[in-house]
Order: C-alpha cells, then structure tokens, then sequence
C-alpha cells in the first residue's frame, strides 16, 4: 500500500512539473510518453491518457483514452477507449481469442495464424484509439469503440456506447449510440465547419468570448 502510493505521489509530483506550463494534472492520474498538449488542459483524478489534447480541452476524473483530442473539447469523468474485438457471429463458432488469434499475452494459442482482426485503431501506427473533434461535448460513463471518429461540435450522451463515426455537430444517444439530432441546421453547421472559431488565436478569443454566446452574433464578426 505504501509502496503505491509512493509511486503515485512520485509520479504526480513528475507529471505536474513535466506539463506545469500546458496542463493540471491531478493525484493519480498517468500520462503516457508521447502525449502532447496544446495548452489550457486538464486532467482529471485517477485518468489514465496518451495523445494529443487540443487547446483548452479538458478529461474528467476516471478516464482511459488514447485519443486524438480538438480543442475546447469538454469530456466528463469514466468515459472509455476500448479496441478489443471479438466475433460473435457465424461463420465463428467461438469467440475464444485461443482459436483465432496467434499470439495472445499469457495464454496458449491452438490458431497458427490469426483469422478475425481482435483490435481496432484510429491509427494504428501510434496505437492510438479514437479522434475526437474541436468543440465536442461527451458525457460521463461513455465506451467509444476503436477505430471511431467523433467529428467537430458533436455531443454523446451518458452512458452512451459508440460504435461508428459521428457526423459534425451531431447528437448521438443509446446502446449502440445513434443520432437523435443535430445542434444546428445544415447551414448553420456547413458555416462552422468552415469557419473553425476553434482555430482564431487569444487575443481573437478574448475579444469576441461573448459571440460564442450566440450563433447570429458569431456570423456578424465577419
């Protein structure tokens, strides 16, 4: 028990002075080597991260990703990547990894060569989950399946478990999550795509934070 905590404390002691200019990181929580921040970020108790996190991005408490994350993104606590696959339809007649895939960590294999794709990425090379666009929203307690793309401005609802892309600005509920409708119309959302505010620099920030309060607002700056 000692010995844990001790290495948690080492640990957030490190973390907090390897990030101190570009993100909090709370008691706990693990960085993974390679991770980058933009800058403004912040990471929650007990996370476990590896990625990039965009500009004023935030993780909750609780969470395991490895994900490309935008900016200004809002990710409540417990939300998950996983990329383990099983098949659980014919032709299979198992779902026994023992019987399709080659190598597995310490367990014995019957396969001599793998015949069903166990894991999924975003990218594969930097064995990195999911993306996860600019000015998303997800909620507490959500599984996100490997390989799946969350695109610019779209919200999950709790306890939501994605299985596929989401479209831009979207809002996406369920087991499997499915849209439910969008935040904006189609206009509307062509416009922010286009625009990307995410993008503008502070001082463009800091002047016209309260645009961002209102979607006519934001269209007059131009």
């Amino acid at each position: 028990m000692k010995e844990t905590f001790l290495y948690k404390l080492l640990d957030y002691l490190w973390q907090n002075w390897k990030w101190r200019k570009v993100c909090h990181v709370c008691f706990g929580t693990h960085v993974s080597y390679g991770t980058m921040f933009e800058g403004e970020n912040f990471l929650g108790k007990g996370t476990n991260f590896r990625g990039t996190l965009g500009y004023g991005s935030y993780i909750g408490g609780n969470c395991h990703l490895r994900a490309d994350v935008g900016k200004f993104t809002s990710i409540a606590p417990n939300v998950q990547s996983v990329v383990g696959h099983h098949p659980y339809k014919e032709p299979f007649a198992t779902t026994s990894p023992m019987f399709y895939q080659k190598d597995i960590r310490n367990m014995h294999s019957f396969a001599k060569e793998d015949t069903f794709r166990s894991v999924t990425y975003y990218d594969e090379k930097r064995r990195i989950d999911v993306k996860i666009g600019n000015d998303c929203w997800l909620g507490s307690e959500i599984i996100i399946v490997g390989g799946v793309t969350i695109g610019d401005g779209a919200v999950v609802l709790a306890r939501a478990v994605v299985t596929k892309d989401v479209p831009p600005y979207a809002i996406v509920a369920g087991v499997p999550a499915r849209i439910k409708g969008y935040r904006f119309n189609a206009a509307t959302i062509e416009w922010l795509l286009e625009r990307q505010w995410w993008n503008e620099d502070e001082k463009w920030l800091r002047k016209n934070w309260r645009k961002l309060n209102d979607i006519e607002e934001l269209r007059n700056i131009d």
